[in-house]
């Protein structure tokens, strides 16, 4: 028996010969072919998605989809990290398996838990907008036996002011 260990996917043709035994002649076998296949890995993509016009003062949700696109289940830690435009506050963030917490602007999430081949994870954060304008925000993920790390799109609220002021409460 001969074993061996392929370094990479393809198809591997074999054969073998033998000659010896006082015999000049060589004798030549069959060819085997075999295909040997990619290693099963995980591929974490990430989408974000959240309204596209929110009002001062107002919480609104960030929905942050995190997608195993590979072929095993993903091993080890996971981090989701989302760097919130100045004039957002982070509230809170939520998801199965999932630890969110802030520093500054920056909010990370952390789970350990596998997320199998072909399926997702999803965390919520809850976000106040303290000042007006447009906001672009996009979340990242990497770990969990991966390798890099992949941004999710571009997420754009419009942030108006609130239009219920009562004028006759304002002191000038």
């Amino acid at each position: 028996n001969l074993t061996v260990t392929p370094v990479q996917a393809g198809t591997y043709v074999n054969m073998a010969s033998i000659i010896g035994g006082g015999d000049n002649t060589s004798s030549v076998s069959n060819n085997v072919s075999t295909q040997i296949n990619p290693a099963p890995i995980a591929v974490l993509a990430i989408a974000k998605a959240g309204p596209s016009t929110a009002t001062v003062g107002v919480n609104y949700n960030y929905t942050l989809t995190v997608n195993n696109t590979g072929t095993s289940g993903t091993n080890g830690q996971i981090s989701v990290s989302d760097i919130l435009p100045a004039g957002l506050n982070f509230i809170s963030g939520t998801g199965s398996g999932w630890s969110c917490s802030a520093v500054g602007q920056t909010v990370t999430c952390i789970t350990n838990n596998s997320i199998a081949a072909g399926t997702n994870s999803i965390i919520t954060l809850v976000v106040n907008p303290v000042l007006s304008g447009n906001y672009n925000n996009t979340a990242s993920v990497n770990g969990g036996g991966t390798v890099g790390t992949s941004t999710s799109n571009t997420v754009i609220t419009n942030v108006g002011c609130p239009t219920n002021i009562n004028p006759g409460v304002l002191k000038l």
